[in-house]
């Protein structure tokens, strides 16, 4: 019986090729699921602008309210759902440490360029006050998972394929809706959309949610202290 030889993988002299690790996706959302809560916060979002908006005397009752119920959704969503964690940006959803320094690069350079608008509402535009920095903290992470974790990535999902550029519609949308969380003070909606468009890119190259409300923390204290 003859035996071709190098017909054993492990005698063979020819180099093996190193095998390619699969990439593993971020688990996306169904878009059923992403519709429903697209549409639960944008009807909360109206119904605040309309009947608390910022110059009302409830505003405060309101937005504790809302804190409590996203907050609460958002433990309930990232225990429960798969891979929620990190589509809403709470952990690393990258695949590689190079794409985390890249995203964390751009967010450096988004940040460098925020300061401009930042530095314009603390000459020009009349702010509300900061009464205690504590609530505050909870209140940026509510607004920021509502409007970018869920808004702006449930447009992402519901976009995706049929609208040209559609991240990039996602982040100009949702700052829109941020600048209009604002109403009746004109001048503060607009500097606070302009400012959102950078957080929502920071939320996009960074793919975590901590960048974004870090920065509206430290910022909006700075401003509205």
């Amino acid at each position: 019986m003859k035996v071709r030889l190098g017909s054993d993988p492990l005698h063979s002299d020819s180099p093996t090729k190193p095998s390619r690790k699969k990439r593993r996706r971020v688990p996306t959302p169904s878009r059923a699921r992403a519709a429903a809560e697209l549409t639960v916060g944008l009807i909360g979002l109206f119904a605040v602008v309309v009947f608390v908006p910022l110059s009302s005397p409830w505003f405060v009752v309101a937005i504790a309210i809302a804190c409590c119920a996203v907050t609460a959704y958002a433990v309930y969503g990232a225990t429960r759902f798969d891979g929620a964690a990190k589509w809403w940006g709470f952990v690393w959803g990258g695949q590689h440490h190079d794409d985390l320094a890249r995203g964390l690069f751009n967010t450096g350079l988004l940040f460098v360029g925020s300061l401009v608008p930042i530095a314009m509402v603390k000459c020009f535009i009349r702010t509300p006050i900061v009464p205690h920095p504590i609530p505050y903290l909870f209140w940026c992470f509510a607004q920021d998972f509502l409007f970018f974790s869920i808004v702006m990535r449930g447009i992402e999902r519901l976009s995706a394929g049929s609208v040209a550029g559609h991240r990039h519609v996602a982040v100009w949308v949702t700052a829109f809706l941020f600048g209009l969380s604002h109403f009746p003070m004109y001048g503060f909606m607009l500097a606070t959309a302009s400012i959102a468009v950078f957080w929502g890119y920071i939320f996009q190259r960074s793919r975590l949610l901590w960048p974004v409300t870090g920065l509206h923390f430290i910022l909006g204290l700075l401003v509205m202290s």
